[in-house]
């Protein structure tokens, strides 16, 4: 295994390099330029925090559960099964939220309504699925792993809870409108919640509570977001945001969470 990770760096490497020569053929002399590198600067480095804040929070869940659960093997083993997203939901709202971003950069306010279509096909083609294996988590994960892993079943259905926040996209207008001190900010507000959140429920709820104290600090960022977009920039979330579809999902979603299958 550390072969590979080596082979993985090596690889990066070698693709920077690469990157690097086409750059200088395209720009020739290529040269570092103060009046181009600090305003790329000032709009990078936030993000690579925030790039690094995101890592760090998605790694504090486990670590969190594996502290509290010192020595008990079993039951860290049902929280890291359990805490996982689902793929097609991450991967799909991942990559309409690299798309928006130099659309909102190069179209603005303009770019809204084509923000709230998008949106409204990932929803109707996302959130239906969700909720289906949400509701019936219970029948079909044991069957796909084990039922010696039952007790992952209730970190899996509150990390479906994500989708709420997942399927709607302040962050893409924020950073295409250059606001990425902003991000950060909240990401740092985000992590300090998880914290606190995980604290404060993994006595009551154990494993659980790690999963909830998760979905309670990604809502608590997206929230932000949205008011950051309302307060700072005039820019009400049904601008961009399909509200009552998006409200009906996540309230289905709610149900099949408290009353599954």
């Amino acid at each position: 295994l550390e072969g590979a990770f080596r082979c993985l760096v090596a690889l990066g490497i070698a693709k920077h390099l690469w990157l690097l020569y086409e750059v200088g053929q395209v720009y020739q002399p290529y040269r570092a330029r103060k009046s181009l590198l600090v305003p790329w600067l000032s709009l990078a480095v936030p993000l690579v925090a925030y790039a690094f804040l995101g890592g760090l929070i998605q790694a504090y869940g486990g670590w969190a559960g594996k502290h509290y659960f010192e020595g008990e093997e079993v039951t860290f083993a049902q929280f890291r099964f359990g805490a996982r997203e689902f793929p097609l939901l991450l991967a799909l709202s991942e990559a309409l939220n690299a798309a928006l971003i130099p659309l909102v950069a190069s179209k603005g306010t303009g770019s809204f309504a084509e923000i709230r279509q998008k949106t409204l096909r990932l929803l109707h083609r996302v959130f239906p699925i969700t909720i289906l294996l949400l509701a019936s988590s219970g029948w079909w994960f044991p069957l796909l792993f084990s039922k010696a892993f039952e007790g992952s079943i209730p970190v899996l259905n509150a990390f479906f809870l994500l989708a709420v926040t997942r399927l709607v996209f302040p962050r893409a207008i924020l950073i295409g409108l250059r606001d990425n001190q902003a991000l950060l900010l909240f990401s740092l507000l985000e992590f300090l919640v998880l914290a606190a959140g995980a604290a404060l429920l993994l006595p009551r709820w154990g494993i659980q509570g790690v999963a909830l104290a998760t979905v309670l600090a990604f809502w608590v960022e997206k929230g932000l977001q949205v008011f950051r977009l309302k307060y700072r920039f005039g820019i009400p979330p049904s601008a961009y945001i399909p509200l009552r579809w998006w409200a009906g999902y996540s309230a289905l979603l709610l149900l099949a969470y408290l009353f599954p299958l």
